[in-house]
């Protein structure tokens, strides 16, 4: 398949997950750095993703990305599974959130479950992939098929 066609495909794809199209201008390079988010997890989550910190706004910066979060994206990507060990406020559930949303956006069909003790810490993990995915550029978002934050689930437009 040659490129112009790839790059065909990919734009079709991402303007069929969205329910308005009227104000979305995909050019050939956003559709590269589509595809570019797409095959390399630890770029997306550097560059795109944003997380809600005490006051304010975050992103993930190179100082606030342990070496050890890095190996386990890494891992989750090639071998599909990891387990991560570590002490706690570490920032498990944030970059799991990044990972999670990561496969669910660019990997149609995938189906995800968070596990957790609580209700309460479940429901705030779900918080943040609707968070990540709020702050996301309009080529990168995708529409929820529930508007309603009170659910327990949360269903992508991809599927």
């Amino acid at each position: 398949m040659s490129l112009n066609n790839l790059i065909r495909k990919v734009g079709f794809q991402i303007q069929s997950n969205k329910s308005n199209t009227k104000h979305l201008n995909l050019s050939e390079a956003k559709i590269k750095e589509y595809m570019v988010c797409r095959t390399k997890p630890l770029y997306y989550i550097h560059k795109y993703v944003k997380f809600e910190t005490t006051g304010g706004i975050s992103d993930y910066l190179n100082d606030r990305f342990h070496p050890k979060l890095k190996r386990y994206v890494r891992s989750a990507h090639l071998y599909h599974n990891s387990l991560l060990m570590a002490s706690r406020q570490f920032g498990k559930s944030t970059i799991s959130a990044a990972l999670l949303d990561w496969a669910m956006r660019f990997y149609p069909k995938n189906r995800a479950v968070i596990l957790n003790f609580k209700k309460e810490s479940a429901i705030e993990n779900l918080k943040k992939i609707k968070f990540i995915n709020e702050y996301l550029p309009d080529f990168l978002q995708l529409d929820f098929s529930s508007k309603s934050d009170i659910k327990t689930y949360a269903t992508y437009s991809n599927g």
